[in-house]
């Protein structure tokens, strides 16, 4: 997934380079200091292995996928969908 993440994340530094950025400080906020959250200390162990400057990741495993919109997304924001396989 690390390797999935990297190309995602070159896809944003090109698209939108200031929430990229954006999006690594909080990450580089977060290791600085963890108490900045709830349970910071477990985000630590997550974030050992974080590769990207997204937030999160959904995962959809199935051949058919029903039309989807994200009512909490907003114009400025980057929604990614790749399609992996046949």
């Amino acid at each position: 997934m690390a390797e999935s993440f990297a190309v995602m994340g070159a896809f944003l530094i090109i698209a939108n380079p200031e929430l990229y950025h954006a999006g690594w400080k909080v990450f580089l906020d977060i290791m600085k200091n963890p108490g900045v959250i709830a349970e910071g200390d477990a985000m630590l162990v997550v974030l050992k292995y974080w590769t990207s400057p997204f937030s999160g990741y959904g995962l959809i495993s199935n051949c058919v996928t029903p039309a989807h919109q994200d009512n909490n997304s907003q114009g400025q924001w980057y929604d990614f969908l790749t399609t992996i396989g046949r």
